[in-house]
C-alpha cells in the first residue's frame, strides 16, 4: 500500500489547477443553438419587425421578463 500511496500523491502534486471560472464580459458573445417551430419563429420574427427589435434583443428581453416573474 505504500507504494500505492506515493504514486497518488506524486499525481496530486502534478496536477494542473483548474482554471477559474469567470464571466464572460458584456462585449464577448458565445453561440445559443436550439430549435423552435416554425409558427414560433414566425411569431419572434414579426414581433422582432413590428417593434424594430434584432431576435436577440427579443429573446433577451423575454428571457429577463420570464427569470424575473419565475424566480
Amino acid at each position: 500500500m505504500g507504494r500505492l500511496s506515493k504514486v497518488f500523491d506524486t499525481a496530486k502534486a502534478e496536477s494542473v489547477p483548474e482554471p477559474e471560472i469567470t464571466k464572460a464580459r458584456s462585449n464577448e458573445f458565445v453561440n445559443l443553438n436550439f430549435k423552435v417551430t416554425p409558427e414560433m419563429r414566425r411569431k419572434l420574427k414579426q414581433y422582432a419587425a413590428k417593434h424594430d427589435l434584432s431576435l436577440k434583443e427579443v429573446f433577451e428581453a423575454a428571457l429577463d421578463f420570464y427569470i424575473e416573474h419565475h424566480p
